[in-house]
């Protein structure tokens, strides 16, 4: 009886894997007979609930593929707060003027936004790239958002983890919800067209069982691994590698 195994990677600069996903799952296509866990009862919203997985984990592996270390979690606010439509304008009119400065001194601008307003004033976040590794501050992003203060608050360095990227995907997914469900967007957030995609592999494993705590590649070490099952009741499971060491960076 055969199982499917997901294989994400992330590499660095030099095309070596730093941080490995491997999500094991019985899938009805493959046939066979699968053994499934008792008492699985399906809500009204547990489709709702998947889909919101689903985006949480695709822009977690966006943001790993295309975001390192240093790079820099912006917050955008207004002095006088705009609507939405004029807020969508000024975000824009600051990211044409971003991507300007990027290539006359020789970079790419990559980034990631969602805007938020239900509860608060109208509001930006992004995640930006910094080419730099640190030399790209704070007032010069200043220099360019005039709408408002940046403080220390607004302007954080992005911490570059596999954890620190599932935290912002789940907090950028969470507010997009109501932004969607209002026709305030179409879409959970919105990217530069020139993200790189994620590294996803696939694969059969002609096997009834996996082993409960896998053994890590080499060069690699086991980080995490939980074993559960999915929303309908099958086996699966989940493993996080990283290199070995790296957390000492």
């Amino acid at each position: 009886m055969p199982y499917r195994e997901e294989i994400f990677l992330v590499r660095d600069e030099n095309k070596k894997i730093i941080y490995s996903e491997k999500t094991k799952y019985f899938s009805l296509r493959l046939g066979g007979k699968k053994t499934r866990v008792k008492n699985i009862n399906e809500t009204p919203d547990w489709m709702k609930t998947v889909n919101q997985r689903r985006k949480e984990k695709k822009l977690s592996r966006l943001i790993q593929t295309n975001f390192t270390r240093d790079d820099i979690y912006l917050t955008l606010t207004y002095e006088k707060e705009p609507d939405f439509d004029a807020g969508k304008k000024a975000l824009q009119k600051f990211l044409r003027t971003l991507r300007r400065r990027f290539r006359k001194c020789g970079w790419e601008l990559k980034y990631i936004y969602r805007t938020e307003y239900r509860g608060h004033r109208l509001h930006h976040h992004l995640i930006i790239n910094d080419p730099t590794h640190g030399e790209v501050k704070r007032r010069n992003i200043q220099e360019i958002w005039k709408e408002g203060m940046i403080n220390h608050y607004s302007f954080q360095r992005y911490d570059g983890g596999h954890e620190d990227a599932k935290r912002l995907a789940a907090y950028f997914c969470k507010e997009s919800k109501a932004n969607i469900q209002e026709q305030k967007e179409k879409k959970a957030w919105h990217s530069s067209r020139n993200l790189k995609k994620p590294e996803i592999h696939h694969r059969t494993i002609r096997s009834k069982k996996w082993k409960e705590r896998p053994i890590a590649p080499e060069g690699m070490e086991l980080i995490e691994v939980v074993n559960t099952w999915t929303l309908w009741g099958y086996p699966m499971q989940i493993a996080s590698f990283r290199k070995r060491g790296r957390q000492l960076e």
